[in-house]
C-alpha cells in the first residue's frame, strides 16, 4: 500500500530589500520580521501559530536576517504563513507592511524563493530549503579569535569594534548565493578580539551536510548599523571543527585562516583568525574534539607568537606542516547508533525520496480531462453538477483549484492541456476535444476559463463516458517526457486529472483497463475524481486492478469521491495525491534515473533572466 503524502521540515529564511527611510536625513529603519502560521479556512476557530521574530537590524534598507524558521509541511496540502515586517522604535514598533506566502508556491517557484511588495515600500523575500534532518539534535559549537585584524587606511580614530556572520552556501539555477544564518555579538575596541562561543543546531548551520560551503565574513560594527565588511573566509563545517582540535592543541599553524580583504576597500591586509576550539554534538554525544569553557588571553598570546614569528621561521615551519584534512564522518568517533539519521543520510543513497526528486528539479506536466457528459444535467439548471450560479463554485472548479492546484505548483512552465470528454459538436460525439479557444493554458486560472468557455459553445452534452482518449493523448504527451529524461538531465513527469461523474460500460472497462496496462512504464499517473452520487465501482476497480497487478501493470492508478471532502477541499487533495509521490518514485527508480544526476544546471538563459517574481 502507498506511504501517505510525505510530511517535511522546511527551513524559511527572510530578508528585505529597498526598506523605506524616514525623518529628514532619511535614515533607514531598525527593522525586524515576524512570522506568523496561517490556519486553513476550513478549519473553523483555529488561530495563527506565531513561529517567532528575527532580531532587529540596525538602520539596514537591505536587511538579511539569520533566523532560520522551521515549519513541517505535508506535500500536496495548503499551507499559508504571514510574514509582518516592522520598524522598531524604543519600545515600540510600526508595520512596514505584510505579505502572505504560500508553501507551495515557494517549492514550485524558480529557487524556491518568493518575493512580494510591503505597502510602505521595499520587498520582503521568502527561501525554503527542505530540511534533511529527521529527529536528529545535533549542534555545532566554536569560538573565533582574532590573533591580529589590519585595519590601515581607514579614518577610525580607535581601534575598531567587530563582529562576524556565519553565511551558508545555497546553489540557484544561476550561480551560488550565501544566506545568513549566524550573526556574533560585536567586541568593543579590539584588534584581537575573541568572540563569545557559536552555538548553532546543525540544520540551521549546514542543514547537517558537514561538507557543504560556509563563509564567515568579520564586520567593524558601527552604532548607526552601517557595519563595514573587513573581510572574509570560506570554509566547511568538518573543516572549521578540524581546526578547532588544533586549536584546542595549540597547534596555532594548522588552526587559522587568513582573513581575505575588500577588495573595494582600502585595507592592505585583513588580519588572521584562529579557531579556538570546536565540536559537535549529535543525539547528545560529542566528538573527540575538548570543549573548553573559554579563551584566556595567555593562549591568545601563545597563538599570536606562534602565527606572527619571523617570515624565515613561518617559511622553515610551513615545510613540514602536512596538508590540511578535512574531518570526515567516521572521524567524529562516535558509534553510529547514536548520531542516527544524519548520518544515514550522509552515508545512505539507495532509495531517493520524492523531495529528493523535487530538489533536483522535478518537473510534472499536469493534463486536465473534464467530463462533459449528459448524466452531469443540464447546466442551466440550479443544482446539477456543472451549474454555477451567483459566483459559487460547482463541484467541477472546486476540485480544479484543490487538486489541480497542488498538482500545478510542481510545473516549471505552468502550462497545462485542458480536454473534455462526452459532448456532441456537429452531431457527432466526441471523446476528447480542446477546452478553450487556445492549448496550453497558463496555470490553474487559466483552467478554469478553459472549462467555463466550454458553456459558451454550441456543445450537446452527450454520451457514453469514454476515458480512454484523453489517457492516449496523456500517454503521448508522457512519452515525450520519458525521452526527455533519458536524453537530457530534465526530471520530466505527467499526471492527468480525470473529473468524471460517469460510470463506465464492461466494455469501455475492459477497453480502459488493457490501455493503463499498455502504458504503465510510462512516467504517467492517472488521478480520477468521482463527481456527484453516481456508482464509482467501475473507477475503484481500475485502481484495485493496478494494485493487485502491482509493478507489471497500471499501478499509477488513485480514485478519490469529491463528495466525503467536498467541505474540505486539503482533505480532498490528501485523498487524490496520497499514491503520487510513490508513484513518481518508483518510475524514476526503475529507469534508473536518480535525482543526483538530475541537478539542474545553471545555463546562460538563467544568468540573464530574474531569479524571482515579484508580487
Amino acid at each position: 500500500m502507498a506511504s501517505a503524502l510525505p510530511v517535511v521540515k522546511l527551513q524559511l529564511s527572510l530578508h528585505a530589500s529597498g526598506l523605506p527611510r524616514s525623518g529628514a536625513v532619511r535614515t533607514p529603519p531598525d527593522a525586524f520580521a515576524q512570522v506568523a502560521i496561517i490556519p486553513s479556512q476550513y478549519a473553523t476557530g483555529e488561530q495563527p501559530i506565531h513561529l517567532g521574530s528575527t532580531k532587529i537590524i540596525k538602520r539596514s534598507p537591505n536587511p538579511q536576517w539569520a533566523k532560520v524558521f522551521v515549519i513541517e509541511y505535508e506535500y500536496g496540502t495548503q499551507l499559508s504563513f504571514f510574514v509582518d515586517v516592522l520598524t522598531s522604535k524604543g519600545d515600540n514598533s510600526k508595520s512596514i507592511g505584510g505579505a502572505n506566502f504560500e508553501v507551495g508556491d515557494i517549492l514550485g517557484s524558480k529557487n524556491k524563493t518568493k518575493a512580494k511588495r510591503l505597502r510602505k515600500g521595499g520587498c520582503i523575500f521568502a527561501h525554503i530549503e527542505q530540511s534533511t534532518s529527521e529527529g536528529s539534535d545535533g549542534m555545532i559549537s566554536f569560538q573565533l579569535s582574532a590573533l591580529r585584524l589590519e585595519c590601515k587606511g581607514g579614518l577610525m580614530r580607535a581601534d575598531p569594534s567587530t563582529f562576524f556572520e556565519v553565511s551558508r552556501q545555497t546553489q540557484t539555477s544561476f550561480g551560488n548565493k550565501w544566506n545568513v544564518i549566524y550573526r556574533s555579538n560585536p567586541v568593543i575596541e579590539s584588534l584581537k578580539p575573541t568572540w563569545d562561543r557559536a552555538e548553532v543546531d546543525l540544520e540551521t548551520f549546514c542543514n547537517c551536510d558537514l561538507d557543504r560551503a560556509i563563509l564567515i565574513s568579520v564586520y567593524i560594527f558601527r552604532k548607526r548599523g552601517n557595519h563595514s565588511l573587513l573581510g572574509s573566509f570560506e570554509t566547511t563545517p568538518n573543516c572549521l571543527i578540524e581546526k578547532g582540535k588544533k586549536g584546542s592543541e595549540r597547534e596555532w599553524h594548522e588552526s587559522t585562516y587568513n582573513l581575505q580583504k575588500d577588495e573595494y576597500k582600502a585595507y592592505e591586509e585583513a588580519g588572521c583568525i584562529a579557531v579556538m576550539e570546536g565540536s559537535i554534538v549529535i543525539d547528545g554525544k560529542e566528538n573527540s574534539v575538548e570543549i573548553m569553557p573559554l579563551v584566556d588571553q595567555e593562549q591568545v598570546f601563545e597563538a599570536e607568537v606562534a602565527v606572527n614569528g619571523s617570515e624565515d621561521q613561518q617559511e622553515d615551519e610551513e615545510k613540514d606542516i602536512p596538508g590540511t584534512s578535512i574531518i570526515s564522518l567516521a572521524s567524529l568517533q562516535l558509534d553510529r547508533s547514536s548520531i542516527g539519521t544524519v548520518l544515514e543520510l550522509q552515508a545512505s543513497k539507495a532509495m531517493p525520496t520524492f523531495t529528493a526528486y523535487v530538489d533536483s528539479g522535478l518537473d510534472i506536466d499536469l493534463c486536465v480531462a473534464l467530463d462533459f457528459t449528459s448524466s452531469n444535467g443540464d447546466p442551466r439548471i440550479p443544482g446539477t453538477l456543472h451549474h454555477n450560479s451567483d459566483g459559487a463554485l460547482n463541484d467541477y472548479e472546486e476540485t480544479i483549484l484543490s487538486v489541480g492546484g497542488a498538482i500545478a505548483k510542481y510545473s516549471l512552465d505552468k502550462k497545462f492541456p485542458v480536454w473534455g470528454f462526452g459532448a456532441r459538436y456537429g452531431g457527432e460525439v466526441r471523446h476528447i476535444f480542446q477546452c478553450g479557444q487556445s492549448s496550453p493554458v497558463y496555470d490553474v486560472d487559466g483552467i478554469l476559463d478553459a472549462y467555463r468557455s466550454v458553456f459558451q459553445t454550441d456543445l450537446t452534452m452527450s454520451g457514453p463516458t469514454v476515458i480512454s482518449k484523453v489517457i492516449q493523448a496523456a500517454a503521448a504527451r508522457a512519452n515525450r517526457c520519458h525521452r526527455m529524461s533519458q536524453a537530457e538531465t530534465k526530471l520530466r513527469y505527467c499526471v492527468l486529472l480525470v473529473l468524471t461523474d460517469g460510470v463506465l460500460n464492461p466494455t469501455n472497462l475492459n477497453e480502459t483497463q488493457q490501455l493503463l496496462s499498455s502504458v504503465s512504464g510510462l512516467p504517467l499517473s492517472v488521478v480520477i475524481i468521482g463527481i456527484g452520487m453516481a456508482d464509482f465501482n467501475a473507477m475503484q476497480t481500475l485502481e484495485e486492478a493496478g494494485e493487485v497487478a502491482g509493478a507489471t501493470a497500471h499501478s499509477n492508478v488513485t480514485f478519490a469521491p469529491f463528495r466525503p471532502h467536498q467541505h474540505d477541499p486539503q482533505s480532498l487533495s490528501r485523498a487524490a495525491l496520497k499514491k503520487l509521490p510513490d508513484q513518481i518514485v518508483h518510475h524514476f527508480v526503475q529507469n534508473n534515473i536518480f535525482p543526483d544526476s538530475h541537478r539542474r544546471k545553471p545555463s546562460i538563459a538563467d544568468s540573464i533572466v530574474s531569479e524571482l517574481t515579484i508580487e
